[in-house]
């Protein structure tokens, strides 16, 4: 069961060019799938540049191993 993911820049003031408006993930998409993906989307960026924010929590997913949709 696919899912979309929103996306949006942390800051408007330096806005990544080419960044998609949101994404498709599964039950089994990991952290470090979605930034692969967003790179990938974005123009070559390196993965590790980009940063998942849990809208709940308030906080950043570092685990990048970690299920997405948990």
């Amino acid at each position: 069961m696919a899912t979309t993911l929103k996306v949006t820049n942390r800051s408007p003031r330096q806005p990544i060019k080419r960044l998609p408006t949101s994404i498709e993930i599964n039950e089994k998409t990991t952290v470090q799938d979605v930034k692969e993906q967003l790179a990938k989307q974005a123009g070559g960026w390196d993965p590790n540049r980009f940063g998942l924010f849990d809208p709940t929590t308030k906080k950043i997913l570092k685990d990048r191993k970690a299920l997405v949709l948990n």
